[in-house]
């Protein structure tokens, strides 16, 4: 009996030490909802350079350095701009492969964990990937968006048409 109560609580708070993160997304991440997305501030084609390890930045989380290639959203930046990319290092954060060129969607942090260069976090359900994975069709979604317009059902339109 005695042995039954303590398998039950040992499988009880083996239960509950288990992370409860969850990496689903609701709806599969795609380039047009990744643009129009408007808690994300940027997206970039990158070429990730090496994973860094900044004085004082937070446990929990892995930084990347990395060259802006070109914008397709958010604030415009110099070719070959350096930034500092920081994913979570848990199940659902991203690895990134260093020497890669990545379409990365991204959200500027307030933190400048290394000096001079800014500070972006990638979440879960974007669609980031290695730019050499993107369709066709993302990529008209991309140039499209980049002209200011939107891709609709495989058409590029105006966001506001004159009427």
């Amino acid at each position: 009996m005695r042995y039954l109560l303590f398998k039950t609580i040992l499988i009880a708070a083996a239960l509950l030490a288990a992370p409860v993160t969850s990496c689903k997304c609701i709806i599969p991440p795609t380039v047009e909802n990744s643009l129009s997305d408007e808690t994300i501030t940027d997206s970039y084609r990158v070429h990730v350079k090496k994973e860094i390890h900044p004085k004082h930045a937070p446990d929990g989380y892995i930084y990347y350095t990395a060259r802006v290639k070109r914008v397709f959203k958010g604030k415009l930046r110099l070719p070959s701009e350096r930034i500092l990319i920081k994913t979570p290092a848990h199940s659902c954060g991203y690895r990134l492969q260093e020497e890669t060129i990545f379409l990365l969607f991204l959200s500027e942090e307030k933190e400048e964990l290394k000096k001079g260069l800014s500070t972006f976090s990638i979440q879960a359900c974007d669609a980031n990937k290695q730019f050499e994975d993107i369709s066709e069709e993302e990529r008209k979604a991309l140039r499209a968006f980049r002209k200011g317009h939107v891709y609709i059902d495989g058409k590029d339109q105006e966001k506001f048409p004159n009427n």
